[in-house]
């Protein structure tokens, strides 16, 4: 698990270790990986499944995530139920069991795509590179929603002002492990 915070005064450059991972990632053939888009608790969980236990994440605006981990008041629900799941994934060290809901979810959706795939499949039985890759991720999506997600990998790298952040830092968030 890795988060990292980079403090900056705005207009201070704050995006440019986003580009330089962006650029690093993509080198290595791994700029899919890597994600601005926080959107819902279940889209982490599905990127986590189709990118085979790996997902990055750069966010700005650290504070807002913060705040929500904490359980400010000021967090809309999206925004808790993300930071609540980050927190679940950045403090595992075995696998990530999905709630039943979700699990039923993950599973009907892989079932469908599976099915999708195998009706794709050309007369000769032989399926397409693409079709291999998406049969693989139907797969996962029908075990790991049964067996959990192993050993899920999502760093996070997200950035805020002092300001911004500061009063994130008080002597109770301290004190409490934060």
């Amino acid at each position: 698990p890795f988060v990292a915070i980079l403090l900056a005064e705005s207009g201070a450059g704050k995006g440019a270790p986003y580009k330089f991972v962006g650029a690093h990632l993509a080198a290595a053939g791994m700029r899919h990986v890597l994600s601005n888009d926080l959107r819902s608790d279940k889209e982490i969980l599905r990127r986590l499944i189709e990118l085979d236990g790996s997902a990055a994440y750069m966010k700005d605006e650290a504070q807002v995530l913060f705040r929500a981990i904490l359980k400010d008041d000021k967090s809309t629900q999206s925004t808790s139920a993300i930071a609540t799941l980050i927190t679940e994934l950045v403090t595992k060290e075995d696998n990530y069991y999905l709630s039943g809901v979700t699990q039923q979810q993950i599973r009907e959706e892989g079932a469908k795509r599976l099915a999708k795939v195998n009706k794709e499949i050309g007369k000769d039985g032989v399926p397409t590179p693409d079709q291999n890759e998406e049969k693989a991720i139907a797969r996962r999506m029908l075990d790991w929603a049964k067996n959990g997600i192993p050993d899920p990998r999502v760093p996070l790298l997200t950035t805020s002002t002092p300001q911004q952040f500061k009063p994130i830092f008080d002597d109770h968030n301290v004190e409490s492990g934060f």
